[in-house]
């Protein structure tokens, strides 16, 4: 028989991209067989296939426990809406969407000609790093 995994809520749903935040998870685990430890929380862009985005957060030797929180970070998500999945022992859960509020998603600003970068695109193509002579001037 095979574990299934069923999220009953997500809590909160609305954080900003800057900083870690508490998720806290609720939900029940049923069947059995053979399974590993630990579990991962991924963003995804859609509430089926779609792109994935990030990990959130991943254990290789706990298992998860519902009503915990656990510290997230969405940092470099742009503001917008997206689908958390947990996996635990289990195929992936049904998505449960999450809004990312805040107006930049830059770790570390920079300024070009007097101004501050607050975006991290460029000709519409998400920067993720930026290195200049070797050092690190922008990253998510």
């Amino acid at each position: 028989m095979a574990y299934t995994l069923t999220i009953h809520s997500i809590s909160p749903t609305t954080a900003s991209n800057t900083g870690n935040i508490g998720l806290v998870i609720n939900f029940t685990l049923s069947g059995s067989g053979f399974s590993l430890p630990g579990f991962s929380l991924s963003l995804y862009d859609a509430l089926t296939g779609g792109t994935y985005v990030k990990s959130l957060y991943y254990d290789d030797t706990n298992d998860l426990q519902s009503g915990m929180a656990y510290s997230v970070s969405f940092s470099g998500v742009s503001p917008g809406t997206y689908y958390i999945e947990v996996f635990f022992k289990a195929p992936g859960s049904t998505r449960r969407a999450i809004t990312i509020t805040g107006s930049s998603s830059a770790t570390e600003l920079i300024t070009l000609n007097g101004s501050k970068v607050t975006s991290n695109s460029l000709n519409g193509s998400q920067i993720t790093n930026e290195t200049v002579n070797g050092a690190k001037v922008y990253g998510s």
